[in-house]
């Protein structure tokens, strides 16, 4: 029992992105493996994602990937290609934001001046959008939240965080 519920979690914790409207012009879905190996597929080939016994299975027209759960390190979604942000010298390589939990409260550091954030709910809906300070912080209050599960969207990549009340 306690196995499915895990599988249930990873399976809507995997999914959850799917459903969100993205901050930028997203054009990749990126998976990352522990054994280092990453796949790209472009959005435009209409990815099919499912999941069996454990598995996470990609597929479109050009190629399928399948690896076990236990294997994904990450996922995500990007506006470049893995191969173009690995193979050109002038990209940047943009970390995600730093973020510390403490009652009542998220801070989010190592954003740039000024940078949009925002929080979603699983259901998609916006319920926050600020601005990070010029010293590219922010402090998110979140006790005015229901306990559940959000997504912070920052121009670095987005964070899913779990509030308790």
């Amino acid at each position: 029992m306690k196995r499915k519920q895990l599988l249930l979690l990873l399976f809507s914790w995997l999914m959850t992105p799917l459903g969100i409207r993205a901050a930028g012009p997203v054009q990749f879905f990126c998976i990352e493996l522990h054994n280092g190996s990453k796949a790209e597929f472009a959005l435009s080939t209409q990815p099919w994602i499912s999941f069996s016994n454990g598995s996470m299975t990609v597929t479109t027209t050009e190629k399928t990937i399948t690896a076990d759960l236990s294997d994904v390190i990450s996922y995500t979604f990007s506006e470049e290609s893995i191969s173009t942000s690995i193979s050109t010298p002038t990209m940047q390589h943009v970390e995600k934001p730093q973020i510390n939990y403490s009652t009542g409260h998220i801070r989010l550091s190592g954003l740039k001046e000024k940078a949009t954030v925002s929080i979603v709910d699983l259901k998609g809906q916006q319920i926050f959008k600020g601005q990070s300070s010029p010293d590219g912080m922010m402090d998110i209050d979140t006790s005015l939240y229901a306990k559940g599960i959000y997504i912070i969207c920052t121009p670095n990549g987005n964070i899913k965080v779990a509030v308790e009340k």
